[in-house]
């Protein structure tokens, strides 16, 4: 029994860590051909007809982790739990595959036909449909075996690697059956037949695939530029690496050399739209480039004005948004969190701990919505225009976005990415799948990462150039690569058209040669999932409550406790244990109602809250009026995009507390953002009558002496601005922007480095 048991271990480990090893070692793309073989024969032999699904679920789960090990960077934690949560798609298999077995049908059919369905429910199912390691993506880089992808989608070339594994499995069991003497293969005819089909189909694929390598239609199209700067983008580096990116693209990209210039995702991790921030600076670097500009930056849905997109902005030489693109497959737990609202009403506690591990794995709340269809930019180019589509970072993994470009009338695709944090083999695995989704719908695809791999693919999934150092790195060095897109006038193809029809047969001969199987085996109910279903359970609270009892035994005492109990959870980085306790202190003593609210209304917004946060400020101030409040509810509305609102509130808040300075700032700002230039102009010179070293206020009336035209009385405020405070960031990336337009090089950098240097100290590392 003990035997029997380490072989069935051994046979799923070895499944594993094949597709393990060819993760790692995506050279290795041989292995592919065979990591199925073990879990075929676990689960296909006769002599075996008993076996526990969970040898596969444990050896897939084991699998996953190290597809995706370099997530171990965000926590201990973050791969086995990620994997959890994302690889349940992946088990249907064995519940397939082995029924199918029963009617004696050859496993070079049943496996591929059995792994195709579960590749198809992967891409649907798993979270954010994030599954890089298809079989047929390993298989990219053979360029002439791929070209059926163009038909079938990637499922088929899928389908022929699965069919291939089969049949070593079935070969396998006719070496075994007949004591291992070779001539058992040629005596078996099933498997003569077999071998013959197989060989036959894969030479027809391989003809069909040397026809379209030979015939498919190019022409040249724009030309593009694409910046690889191999920056950390951060939420507190954003101004330093956005003049980066200026000056490597300024240096790199030479006058009218491309039609259009591109930044790659999250290029600025800010509000693109921020007034007067970045489109005057890009549209000017567009003017002197004469190219237009397609930047990854963030934005914000008018319909959500509390959340964020993941966007691609198209930009003018005139500073003009020309189009925009908006992610739709949010990256999970970095963009978004999963399961907020099942979890928040049947396990609240459960819901804080997840958001929670999210924060400190990635050092902020998600707040991503995902863009609600796929756009088409259009390029001036040859006195028309020219329609292109833009898939950000892993959504290039999603078959259908790319499909529906094409089906859009897209000439080609940019993927905007950064992925310097993934490892280079996931990236490596990355550029595969755009190799697939070139040949899919023979669209070129022009590949903009941070940190690499960038470069240019033609519509036949042949790589055109790759940016690369002198020693021939690709990943993890800054760089620029500008190339000729290649354009195939051919037309949507046949998958562009059906999409997944190919997997989707697959998926229901699967199913019912499955459903043929339990019935010819009488067995049922025996195929029920024989999985454990591991349920993440947090602590009651119950220690909780006592500890809150013990600080908060009455009114009196819990009204002293508040300013120490918010320390608390600030120093400990507990925002969400602290909306939790300031929760039960509203619910318990209703006097401190209004106190409370006001701090949990901080915590909601450290928690990513600010709808949350506005509506505590706002059910505070009913109860009593406090300068404060009003203040922090200006700032929450004016992050929500709404300054007229935010005006009114730091107006109250003037009210009751006269004359502070950084009220009179927030006033003077709303009214420049609203475009009350003149209105801001008095805040501002009130302001700096009281303060005149307060180098925001300065910073302001230098903004507002540029939208004047008075460029020397803007630089001598932002000059008095960074002498007034060495940190102030605003006021040396004006003086960065100005010396680069005035070509005053020097000067650009140190103010540069200046901005760069505080940012690092603002840098906050992950809890």
């Amino acid at each position: 029994m003990r035997a029997r048991i380490a072989g069935r271990i051994g046979l799923a480990g070895a499944s594993g860590a094949l597709c393990a090893l060819y993760a790692v070692h995506p050279q290795l793309a041989f292995l592919p051909r065979f990591c199925l073989v073990p879990w075929a024969i676990l689960y296909s032999d006769p002599r075996e007809r008993r076996v526990s699904a969970l040898y596969y679920a444990v050896s897939q789960w084991l699998a996953w982790i190290v597809f995706y090990a370099a997530s171990f960077r965000y926590g201990w934690y973050a791969p086995p739990l990620m994997g959890l949560l994302a690889y349940w798609p992946f088990l249907v298999f064995p519940f397939l595959f082995r029924p199918m077995q029963r009617l004696g049908l050859p496993r070079v059919l049943t496996l591929p036909l059995a792994w195709v369905a579960v590749e198809w429910i992967r891409a649907r199912l798993t979270l954010g449909h994030f599954d890089l390691f298809l079989l047929g993506y390993s298989q990219a880089r053979f360029v002439r075996l791929v070209q059926i992808a163009d038909i079938t989608g990637v499922y088929g070339v899928s389908f022929l690697v699965a069919a291939f594994n089969g049949l070593v499995a079935d070969a396998y069991f006719v070496l075994r059956d007949g004591g291992w003497g070779w001539r058992s293969l040629f005596e078996n005819r099933t498997l003569v037949r077999s071998t013959v089909a197989f060989m036959g189909a894969a030479i027809l694929v391989l003809a069909y695939g040397t026809w379209r390598v030979a015939t498919l239609p190019r022409e040249a199209g724009p030309r593009l530029a694409v910046i690889q700067p191999n920056l950390a983008h951060t939420r507190s580096n954003y101004l330093g690496v956005t003049l980066s990116e200026l000056a490597q693209t300024d240096f790199a990209v030479g006058e009218g050399k491309a039609d259009l210039i591109v930044w790659p995702e999250n290029a600025i991790l800010d509000d693109f739209t921020r007034k007067d921030a970045y489109l005057p600076l890009l549209g000017a670097l567009a003017q002197k480039k004469r190219a237009w500009l397609l930047v990854g930056a963030e934005g914000y849905p008018p319909t959500r004005p509390d959340r964020t997109t993941n966007s691609a902005f198209l930009v003018d030489d005139t500073g003009t948004v020309r189009g925009r693109y908006d992610k739709q497959v949010l990256f999970t737990w970095s963009e978004e969190i999963p399961f907020e609202g099942t979890l928040g009403r049947i396990a609240p506690s459960l819901q804080t701990l997840h958001r929670t591990l999210a924060r400190k794995a990635w050092g902020h709340v998600p707040t991503g919505v995902p863009g609600d269809g796929m756009t088409l930019f259009d390029l001036p180019w040859r006195g028309a225009t020219l329609p292109f589509a833009v898939v950000i970072c892993v959504e290039n993994s999603y078959p259908p976005l790319v499909s529906a470009a094409g089906t859009m009338g897209a000439r080609f695709l940019v993927n905007i990415t950064s992925e310097g944090e993934v490892s280079g083999p996931v990236q490596e695995q990355l550029l595969r799948i755009c190799i697939l989704r070139a040949v899919e719908s023979h669209l070129a695809y022009v590949r903009c990462g941070n940190a690499g791999i960038s470069g240019f693919i033609e519509p036949d999934g042949r790589i055109r150039s790759i940016l690369t150092n002198s020693r021939g790195g690709t990943i993890g060095i800054p760089g620029s690569l500008t190339d000729t897109v290649v354009l195939s006038g051919g037309g949507p193809t046949i998958y562009a058209r059906s999409h997944d029809a190919f997997a989707v047969i697959c998926v229901a001969v699967a199913a019912g040669l499955a459903l043929a199987g339990l019935v010819r085996g009488r067995r049922i109910a025996g195929t029920a999932p024989a999985l454990v279903l591991l349920v993440l359970t947090s602590t009651s609270g119950c220690g909780q409550g006592r500890a809150f009892d013990a600080v908060c035994p009455d009114e009196a005492a819990c009204r002293q406790a508040l300013p120490g109990m918010a320390d608390t959870f600030r120093r400990t980085d507990g925002a969400e244990r602290g909306v939790v306790a300031f929760t039960r202190v509203a619910e318990r003593f209703p006097a401190l109602g209004p106190e409370a609210l006001a701090y949990r209304a901080y915590f909601r917004d450290r928690a990513g809250d600010l709808l949350g946060a506005a509506a505590d400020c706002e059910a505070s101030l009913r109860g009593r009026a406090d300068a404060r409040t009003w203040a922090n509810l200006g700032s929450l509305r004016a992050r929500m995009h709404d300054p007229r609102a935010a005006l009114d509130a730091f107006v109250q808040a003037d009210h009751l507390s006269p004359g502070e300075p950084e009220i009179l700032f927030l006033i003077a700002r709303s009214h420049w953002e609203i475009g009350d230039l003149e209105e801001a102009r008095r805040a501002v010179d009130d302001l700096l009558a009281k303060t005149p070293a307060h180098a925001s206020g300065l910073t302001l009336q230098g903004k507002l002496d540029l939208a004047a035209g008075r460029t020397d009385a803007a630089a001598a405020s932002f000059q008095a601005a960074a002498s007034a405070d060495p940190a102030n960031l605003e006021s040396r990336y004006y003086l960065a922007r100005l010396a680069w337009r005035d070509g005053r090089d020097g000067e650009f950098k140190r103010w540069l480095d200046e901005v760069k240097s505080i940012e690092a100290k603002l840098e906050r590392p992950r809890g």
